[in-house]
């Protein structure tokens, strides 16, 4: 069971002492809330090495991190009880109080909860609070982070009529772009500009609005691949333009609306005419494919080519988002095998 009294003593106390000792205690508690095992013993092992210290408000906090330890099972088992999370307001306010970034995490487990059992006290409405202070600011484009923020927030206040329209709403607006989707799947592969190799048939399939020359400026996009036996993959590619001369790249990183993402380490290749251009490909990369649809959905990209001695930014154009998504649509439609 939760320990819900230690827990507070923890969060509030902690709070106090904004340095890395007081982080490490915020993360204990985060850690034994959301379950991760490894992650809170990592944290209490680093907390109990302290011993004991000077300052008394301190040290009872990192006291309440260490007695949050689950308890051994039977001793004859040579296991660990598991964390129960208690789905109670109380609960939910103190991830809240030690991470207001795990906002959207709890937003998700709230939301997938056939039931909530929560009274509408002073607590349900903190948390009520904090939810639609999250949800306000989302585009309406964001349609399912939308329907999960208001579908979370019918569980803590189901007499709230105008939180069960918005599911509703954005339920739809979901259910009607997927419609979409389905319609242009099929439209956008058709457009696709297909190259073949007469040495051994294998193809490559780019979007209309792609470069057709890599001389022209820098890029970010997707590319659709087909071998000669018609197995098919998707690319993701990254291209690096300049007239006035090598950048040497070894490496690039993509920042996706503050959040920085280092493309893993690869082969760069070069060439020239009266420009420079020089580019990656990473294939059949889901990693890679996950980050590209981070990007399509992104409020602003950026890529920074790292070279030899100097770096060079290219902001992520609207273009090449929108060919991105597109191209993750003729995906869907054409799949990994031409047969299909």
């Amino acid at each position: 069971m939760l320990r819900t009294s230690a827990l507070f003593v923890l969060v509030s106390t902690s709070a106090a002492f904004p340095n890395e000792r007081a982080e490490t205690i915020a993360k204990c508690v985060s850690a034994f809330a959301t379950g991760d095992q490894s992650g809170f013993a990592a944290t209490a092992s680093e907390v109990r090495s302290w011993g004991n210290l000077e300052d008394d408000a301190l040290q009872k906090a990192a006291t309440a991190c260490l007695a949050l330890a689950p308890t051994e099972t039977a001793k004859d088992e040579e296991t660990v009880a598991v964390p129960v999370i208690a789905n109670t307001a109380e609960e939910f306010l103190a991830r809240l109080d030690a991470d207001p970034n795990s906002v959207e995490q709890i937003v998700m487990e709230i939301a997938e909860l056939s039931t909530l059992s929560m009274p509408l006290d002073d607590r349900a409405k903190r948390l009520e609070a904090a939810i639609l202070a999250y949800a306000r600011p989302l585009p309406a484009a964001k349609a399912n982070e939308n329907r999960l923020a208001y579908l979370a927030l019918t569980k803590i206040n189901p007499d709230d009529a105008s939180y069960a329209s918005k599911v509703e709403q954005y339920q739809a607006a979901l259910e009607a772009q997927a419609r979409e989707d389905e319609r242009r799947k099929a439209a956008i592969a058709k457009q696709l500009i297909k190259t073949t190799a007469e040495f051994d048939g294998s193809s490559w399939y780019r979007h209309p609005s792609s470069p057709r020359y890599q001389d022209t400026r820098d890029y970010v996009t997707l590319y659709i691949v087909e071998s000669g036996a018609g197995v098919r993959s998707l690319e993701f590619f990254v291209n690096y333009t300049s007239r006035d001369g090598w950048l040497f790249v070894e490496g690039a990183q993509i920042n996706v609306d503050g959040k920085i993402t280092q493309l893993p380490p690869t082969q760069w290749a070069r060439d020239n005419d009266t420009e420079i251009w020089e580019w990656a490909a990473y294939r059949g990369n889901e990693t890679m494919i996950k980050l590209a649809k981070q990007i399509a959905e992104s409020d602003r990209s950026v890529i920074r080519f790292n070279g030899q001695q100097f770096y060079d930014d290219h902001v992520i154009t609207d273009t090449e988002k929108k060919v991105i998504r597109e191209m993750l649509l003729a995906w869907d439609a054409m799949g990994p095998s031409a047969s299909d």
